[in-house]
Order: structure tokens, then C-alpha cells, then sequence
């Protein structure tokens, strides 16, 4: 069965689903890094050339391939869930998990970061708190579990999301 976490940019999707897939034994696989290795570009690339749109188009592509695993652990996009066919293909494959942060938390783990195209905007945290309005009902419909990460270590939230997943 296939782990997917969803989540907003910053909120340890990358991180956890790393520690998770070690501590399982099983496959770990970023959409970002996905959509890079089959486009040869990168993201940041993607949304200069192609727009948003673009991306997400072939975001869904690369759900669609990660949702024929048998086990793995995905880390998705921070927008994965803004598209019905992507949320789909997760919940028929495994199980979701939110991974939800506040504004101020998500702000704060992404200070310093400059390669996230939705925050080449000066003013990051009204970005990330317009953003984070847009997808929280996405997050919370797709997710079968969530995890509050804002006080957890990515132990924490690792041991919390390898119960969830395994039951």
C-alpha cells in the first residue's frame, strides 16, 4: 500500500517521507522530483516555461505513475490536491495524510529557501497564508488522517505517520 502525504510547502512531507521509506524498508518518491527527471527541467523551470498550469498537468502525471506502486512512500507538491483526478488516484492507491502546519510554523521551516516558484513573492507569509486558505478544505477532504506537525519533532511526525499507515 502507498503512503501519500499531503501537505503545504514547508510541512516536512520531504523530510518524513524520507525517514519513513528508510525506517520501512520501502520505495520513496517525490512528484517534484518526478516531474524534474521525466521533464529535464526543473520546477522552477517548468513554471517559467509552462506556468502553473503546466506543472500541474504534469504533476498528475507523475501521481498517476507513483499511484501503480505496490508500497512506497510519496512525498507530493504542495498543490497536489488542487486537481480531482490527482486526490482519486491517491485515495484508490493508499493512504493520505495531511501533514498541516500553521502560516507562522510553515514560514519560519521555509526562511532562507529560494527555490519554490509560489514564493517569489516578497511578502512570503501573506503567500503562504493565501495559499494555505485555498487548499485547506483540498488537504482535509483528501487526507484519511492528519497530523498537526507545528510542535512535533520529524521523529515525532514519523512515528505518527507509520501508525497511521500501517494500521
Amino acid at each position: 500500500m502507498i503512503l501519500w502525504l499531503v501537505g503545504m510547502m514547508g510541512s516536512g512531507k520531504t523530510t518524513v517521507g524520507r525517514a519513513l521509506a528508510t525506517r520501512r524498508s520501502a520505495p520513496f518518491l517525490d512528484t517534484d522530483q518526478m516531474v524534474e527527471a521525466t521533464s529535464g527541467l526543473s520546477v522552477t523551470r517548468i513554471f517559467e516555461v509552462e506556468g502553473e498550469t503546466g506543472f500541474r498537468q504534469r504533476e498528475s502525471g507523475a501521481v498517476l505513475a507513483a499511484a501503480t506502486e505496490t508500497s512506497a512512500v510519496v512525498a507530493t507538491g504542495g498543490g497536489v490536491v488542487t486537481r480531482p483526478e490527482n486526490v482519486s488516484a491517491m485515495q484508490g492507491s493508499g493512504v493520505v495524510i495531511w501533514l498541516k502546519a500553521s502560516v507562522e510554523t510553515l514560514a519560519n521551516r521555509l526562511e532562507g529557501v529560494t527555490d519554490r516558484p509560489l514564493l517569489a513573492w516578497s511578502d512570503r507569509q501573506a503567500t503562504l497564508a493565501i495559499l494555505l486558505a485555498e487548499r485547506e478544505e483540498l488537504y482535509a477532504t483528501a487526507a484519511e488522517f492528519t497530523i498537526d506537525t507545528n510542535s512535533l519533532s520529524p521523529a515525532e511526525i514519523t512515528t505518527l505517520a507509520e501508525a497511521m499507515w500501517t494500521g
